[in-house]
């Protein structure tokens, strides 16, 4: 077992600069990184095909309901409806009641 973790090491070394197989990994990277102008420039000619194509067809309808999401002060994401309903004073209504009941 405690040869494992050597084996290991040794796998994920890396080989000192200027050495024969750093050169094949570098060559053999920038080969797959060759045709990268391609790719980008094929995605986005995609892109400006899909845009043109969103841009002929008719407005979408505006959906019925609109909904707002806003952050409240403990970082939960609620539903506001509007208007925004007045919070009652609960602090005050139990205090009265307690008042009213001695």
């Amino acid at each position: 077992e405690s040869r494992d973790w050597r084996d290991v090491i040794n796998e994920q070394r890396q080989p000192a600069p200027g050495y024969q197989a750093d050169r094949r990994g570098i060559a053999a990277t920038s080969a797959s990184l060759s045709n990268l102008p391609n790719y980008i420039n094929r995605r986005m000619e995609k892109e400006r095909e899909r845009e043109i194509r969103a841009y002929d067809l008719p407005p979408a309808e505006p959906p019925l309901t609109t909904e707002k999401y806003e952050r409240d002060e403990y970082s939960r994401v609620e539903k506001r409806t509007y208007p925004v309903p007045v919070q009652r004073n609960t602090v005050s209504s139990q205090s009265h009641s307690s008042q009213v009941q001695s």
